[in-house]
């Protein structure tokens, strides 16, 4: 484990560290558009991974007893999650749906030329607050009025599909 798995996530902390610096706010960088969320901006999603990943390896470090590890990794997952929560507050608010891109971003043809509106800002990963990452209290409203507005839209298995009244039927 330490000789093959451990040098590469120390690299890849590394990198994160490395790329949350680049970012004004503190986050992973803005991305392109791709994948469901299909934004130009800071993808909510990359930020509930890059979280859940550091939590994991400071689990992982600490069950290894590589104790300057996990210590200063958990330092860094305490600045980041600080980063992250302001972010969601700026984004969502106190009670408010958990878009897929935190502060600004763009959707639709201005984001990436041939899709229109509906075929981004799809919702994804903006689902992992609560599981498995565990960010937030599950009565925390930004959790609620998330899967509400998911549930609402008739999120299906990472499709958005139509709403009712425009969906086929069954």
């Amino acid at each position: 484990m330490r000789g093959g798995v451990l040098p590469q996530l120390r690299r890849a902390i590394a990198w994160m560290r490395q790329a949350r610096g680049t970012d004004e706010f503190g986050l992973m960088p803005p991305a392109w558009p791709y994948d469901a969320e299909m934004i130009q901006g800071r993808y909510t999603s990359h930020n509930l991974w890059s979280l859940l990943g550091l939590r994991a390896a400071i689990q992982l470090a600490r069950g290894l007893g590589e104790t300057q590890d996990a210590t200063a990794w958990q330092q860094l997952h305490d600045d980041y999650f600080a980063s992250f929560m302001k972010a969601l507050k700026a984004s969502a608010g106190e009670g408010g749906y958990v878009p897929t891109g935190l502060y600004a971003f763009t959707t639709g043809a201005k984001a990436r030329g041939g899709f229109t509106e509906y075929q981004t800002d799809q919702d994804w990963e903006n689902m992992l607050l609560l599981y498995p990452t565990e960010l937030l209290d599950r009565s925390d409203k930004r959790v609620s009025a998330t899967l509400e507005a998911i549930r609402r839209d008739r999120y299906r298995e990472g499709i958005m599909t139509l709403p009712q009244r425009h969906a086929p039927s069954p």
